[in-house]
C-alpha cells in the first residue's frame, strides 16, 4: 500500500531507482525513505551489510506499507574472500545497477543514508527537475557537507542547512550512459556519454582523482546533496565505530574530525511552507508505519554503541585513538551526558 501518492511524473517513460548500502542505521531508515519517496523517486533498495541493529525490523515494516522500498542483505559479498570483500561498494552497486536495468528503470542514483538529494527550492521532483537535462544524461550532485551538531540526537535536518560545497559528488546514472567500471561517487562512462553537473554545465572530473569533480567546478547548484557527515557529536562518534564499507577495520579512519564551522560555509534556507508541509507529512507517513518501538530500540542501540566506544577510548588500547585526526572537535568529557539525554 502507498502512503502518499508520487507527483505526476513529466515523463512517464522515466522510472528512478535508489540504492543504498546501510550498517547499523535503523534510526535513520523512515525518514531517508520518506524523504526521497516524497521528492518522487519511483523505488528504494537498501542494502544491509554486517549489521547487528534492528534494522531488518524497521525495514520489514516500511516495505510492508509501500511496494516501492526493497531491502536485500549483501552478507554475501563477505564470504568472498578479504581481496573481494574490500571492494564491497563496487560490487554491491555493479550487480544492483544491472537488476535496476533488467527491471525497466531508467535511472539509479547510489547514496548512503546519510545523503539526501535535495532541490534548492525543496519542491521539484527529480522528475521535472530532470526535464531541463537531454534525457540521456548522467547528472552529478555535489555534496553540501553539513556542519556538525546542527541538531539534536536522532532529529531531522533543519530548515537552515549550514556546509561546505565539495569536490565529491554522487551520480544519477542514465541506462544510455555506457559504464567502462561502475564508481562509489562517479562510474567511468565510455566516450561520448552526456555527463552533467546539477547547473546543467559539462561535468568535469579532478585530474588526479577519478571519484571527485574539478574544484574549479564546485558551488552551490540547484539541486545537491545534503551529507549529514557528523550529525551530533554522539551519532558521529558512532558512525565511526562503523568502518569503511570497503574495509575492514573497526574505526573510520576517513574523517578529519568533528567539524561544526568552516571558512567556505554556504548556508541554503529552505522555503518555510514547504518545509513545515514536509515535516508535517513525515510525522503522519512514520506515525502510520506503527515503528515506534523499534525506532526507540534502534535509538538505544546507537546511544549504547555509543558508550562502547567511550569505553574503548578510555581504555589503554584507545589512546592512540583519541590522538586521531577522527576526533579532532569532539568532546569527550561532555559526551556522556549527551547519550544519556538522548534515550
Amino acid at each position: 500500500m502507498k502512503l502518499f501518492k508520487l507527483r505526476k511524473q513529466a515523463n512517464s517513460a522515466r522510472k528512478i531507482k535508489i540504492v543504498a548500502i546501510a550498517k547499523d542505521e535503523a534510526p535513520y531508515f523512515s525518514h531517508w525513505v520518506y524523504h526521497h519517496l516524497h521528492f518522487g523517486f519511483d523505488a528504494i533498495s537498501i542494502y544491509i551489510n554486517r549489521t547487528t541493529d534492528n534494522s531488518t525490523d524497521v525495514l520489514d515494516a516500511i516495505v510492508q506499507a509501500d511496494e516501492r522500498v526493497q531491502w536485500h542483505s549483501a552478507d554475501w559479498v563477505d564470504y568472498l574472500g578479504d581481496h573481494v570483500r574490500t571492494h564491497l561498494q563496487s560490487i554491491v552497486y555493479s550487480a544492483a545497477y544491472q537488476q535496476a536495468m533488467d527491471e525497466g528503470f531508467s535511472h539509479v542514483l547510489f547514496i548512503d543514508i546519510d545523503e539526501y538529494w535535495i532541490p534548492k527550492d525543496f519542491t521539484t521532483s527529480i522528475h521535472h527537475f530532470l526535464d531541463d537535462f537531454h534525457p540521456e544524461s548522467s547528472v552529478s550532485f555535489q555534496w553540501l557537507c553539513e556542519n556538525g551538531g546542527m541538531s539534536q540526537p536522532f532529529d531531522v535536518f533543519p530548515a537552515t542547512l549550514t556546509g561546505v560545497n565539495t569536490v565529491q559528488v554522487k551520480t544519477l546514472v542514465n541506462k544510455c550512459s555506457g559504464i567502462r567500471r561502475m564508481g562509489i561517487h562517479i562510474p567511468i562512462f565510455v566516450d561520448g556519454s552526456k555527463h552533467f553537473f546539477a547547473d546543467g554545465t559539462r561535468f568535469v572530473r579532478a585530474k588526479q582523482e577519478n571519484e571527485q569533480s574539478d574544484i574549479a567546478h564546485v558551488g552551490m547548484k540547484n539541486a545537491f546533496i545534503l551529507h549529514r557527515l557528523y550529525r551530533s557529536e554522539m551519532e558521529y562518534v558512532v558512525s565511526l565505530t562503523r568502518g569503511i564499507p570497503n574495509e575492514v577495520n573497526k574505526w573510520k579512519s576517513n574523517r578529519a574530525g568533528f567539524v561544526t564551522s568552516h571558512p567556505n560555509q554556504e548556508t541554503v534556507s529552505l522555503p518555510s511552507g514547504a518545509y513545515e508541509r514536509y515535516c508535517n507529512q513525515y510525522t503522519v507517513w512514520r506515525d502510520s508505519l506503527g515503528i515506534e518501538q523499534q525506532e526507540n530500540m534502534a535509538k538505544n542501540f546507537i546511544v549504547n554503541k555509543y558508550k562502547d566506544a567511550l569505553n574503548t577510548l578510555a581504555s589503554p588500547d584507545g589512546q592512540a585513538l583519541k590522538q586521531a585526526p577522527m576526533l579532532r572537535g569532539v568532546n569527550l568529557e561532555n559526551t556522556v551526558c549527551l547519550a544519556e539525554k538522548s534515550k
